[in-house]
């Protein structure tokens, strides 16, 4: 996404750099993800937060939100900032399954293996999914991702595309109506 000047913060990353950091909530962290569960909604608004607060222009927050408390504890603390759309990447079970199997072999990571994997996707269906809702009429932005990386991309790549234009109409329309 650099070709379009976003920057990209991954839930996951901060939450790592949390633990490689020795950071007061550490130890809670490690069990939670350990065991396949989702971090205290606190503590992944609090790190996104901070992290916001030093960047500037759009940012891609990467696996957020991930439940109902998420969205509660981000509306409370992060309700100043503006978040245009929600991407969804939707792929079969099949292929998040695959996916994360083949990471598994080469990420070195506590939380990625079988039974943890099997725990996300359940979190995904009992909890997840359910947000996307809230986004829904003019939010969501849904991109099919059972394919090769590339084609993905280029989905991607059109829809935002075609949000920008959509935006750009918008803004025209209000210009005019204003001018009336």
């Amino acid at each position: 996404m650099e070709s379009y000047g976003f920057g990209h913060i991954s839930t996951g990353h901060l939450l790592r750099e949390e633990l490689e950091a020795n950071g007061e909530h550490a130890e809670q962290i490690e069990k939670i993800q350990r065991e396949g569960g989702l971090v205290d909604s606190g503590i992944v608004v609090s790190l996104l937060a901070k992290t916001l607060a030093c960047r500037t222009g759009v940012q891609l927050v990467d696996g957020f939100p991930r439940n109902e408390e998420n969205l509660v504890e981000w509306n409370k603390v992060c309700s100043h900032i503006l978040v245009d759309c929600l991407l969804f990447l939707e792929c079969s079970e099949e292929v998040m399954l695959a996916r994360l199997e083949e990471r598994a072999k080469t990420s070195g990571r506590a939380d990625d293996n079988q039974e943890t994997i099997c725990k996300r996707i359940d979190t995904y269906h009992g909890e997840t999914k359910a947000l996307l809702s809230h986004y829904e009429g003019g939010k969501l932005v849904t991109i099919s991702a059972d394919g090769e990386a590339e084609d993905i991309f280029a989905d991607l790549r059109f829809k935002i595309e075609q949000r920008k234009l959509d935006q750009i109409q918008a803004q025209s329309q209000l210009v005019q109506e204003n001018s009336s």
